[in-house]
């Protein structure tokens, strides 16, 4: 069962949904909630009619609950008890955007004791901080076979990281960690904790810590870890405050070199530059598994640049999807030389231009993309254009 928009259900409308509830409570195996976009008169009255009829629920796998305005007592209370029935089937739980702070969570704390098959946990963006860490420790120690982790945009910072790494220890099978947005600081570059945080993480595949800002001392302590998760696939670290100045493009290359597995690389909106591309350049080619690359925003403004990423996509046969959008690089000459290496591609599928790419070469790729026998679907720039089936 999936209500979109519930923010706009009237109260006669939340007592219809919470009697099918009711009705069919052992048979519901999937719940998803989203209040979304509430109306200026939307009541709690609303949320809690239908959190007490997800309580009859007894064979629930997937809970999903959105922008859910739940009560720090009565509604997490009952949240609990939803949680305690259904704890020897709920694989996945997903609270996000409910702003239940530190408070709200120590509470709902008490539901995870159970849960001992939850493999998805999603609590992002709940207004919890470093306070919080050592309850998430508590949760941890409670959830032996948890495979994916998003904790992004609560403010835990590296207090927070440093009081949750003893719990993931407990936690053995995860693969996926979203943290963005997390409170790293530029003051505290070089802090250990997010290197202790990961150490405890052996079977990583898919990494965010994107919007944190770790600079280039936080990548050479988060080095020596990186170097031995050797299974990553997903690498995104989007907006982390590197340059090309320093040892940044460097230690991010050894990093890359490290990873032979790696599928979806994410470095955009870091000041890298026309030389830091030069200079991961060697290091990009060698990720012959790369479907997703993404250099949006790096701060590209020669067309040197547009033969360097020319380059790379002669190198990277693989290759699905290319970002090298919010760049200025483009409106020479070398347009032609990205405009062909484009065509003769045999896989990518999206490619997002910089504005500054002439208009001929962004007809052409229409055209090219407009061919059903071609790969390529999707060419964007200031919009986006899309092949019709």
């Amino acid at each position: 069962m999936i209500v979109s928009r519930c923010g706009n259900l009237s109260l006669p409308d939340c007592q219809v949904v919470a009697r099918i509830v009711r009705h069919h409570g052992d048979l519901i195996q999937k719940v998803e909630f989203n209040f979304d976009n509430m109306r200026e008169n939307f009541q709690k009255e609303n949320v809690s009619i239908l959190l007490q009829a997800l309580s009859v629920c007894t064979c629930l796998k997937v809970l999903r609950l959105h922008w859910c305005p739940i009560s720090l007592v009565e509604g997490i209370n009952t949240l609990n008890r939803v949680l305690h029935r259904n704890a020897q089937t709920l694989e996945e739980f997903v609270m996000i955007k409910s702003y239940i702070g530190d408070k709200g969570l120590e509470h709902l704390s008490r539901g995870f004791q159970l849960l001992h098959k939850l493999k998805k946990l999603n609590i992002s963006d709940m207004q919890c901080t470093d306070q919080s860490g050592s309850r998430l420790n508590f949760i941890f120690h409670h959830l032996p076979l948890l495979t994916s982790l998003n904790l992004s945009e609560n403010h835990i910072a590296y207090s927070g990281l440093l009081a949750i790494a003893s719990g993931l220890q407990q936690c053995k099978h995860i693969e996926s960690v979203d943290i963005p947005d997390i409170g790293l600081e530029k003051e505290d570059e070089g802090h250990p904790a997010l290197a202790v945080f990961l150490s405890a993480l052996p079977r990583l595949q898919e990494l965010n810590f994107g919007e944190n800002h770790i600079g280039e001392g936080g990548l050479k302590v988060l080095l020596p870890v990186l170097q031995k998760c050797d299974q990553l696939r997903s690498l995104k670290m989007f907006s982390i405050g590197l340059t090309s100045d320093g040892h940044s493009m460097p230690l991010l290359a050894t990093i890359l070199i490290c990873l032979p597995l790696l599928e979806k690389i994410d470095i955009g909106c870091n000041n890298i530059g026309d030389r830091g591309l030069e200079q991961l350049a060697p290091a990009l080619e060698q990720c012959s598994r790369l479907t997703s690359l993404c250099l949006w925003g790096i701060g590209l403004q020669s067309s040197q640049s547009i033969l360097t990423i020319s380059h790379l996509l002669c190198q990277l046969g693989s290759l699905k999807d290319l970002n090298v959008s919010v760049n200025d690089c483009g409106g020479s000459e070398h347009d032609d030389t990205l405009c062909a290496a484009v065509k003769s591609h045999p896989s990518l599928e999206c490619i997002q231009l910089p504005e500054s790419v002439c208009s001929d070469v962004l007809s052409v790729l229409k055209r090219h993309a407009a061919d059903p026998t071609t790969t390529l679907r999707t060419v964007y720039m200031c919009g986006s254009w899309t092949r019709q089936e």
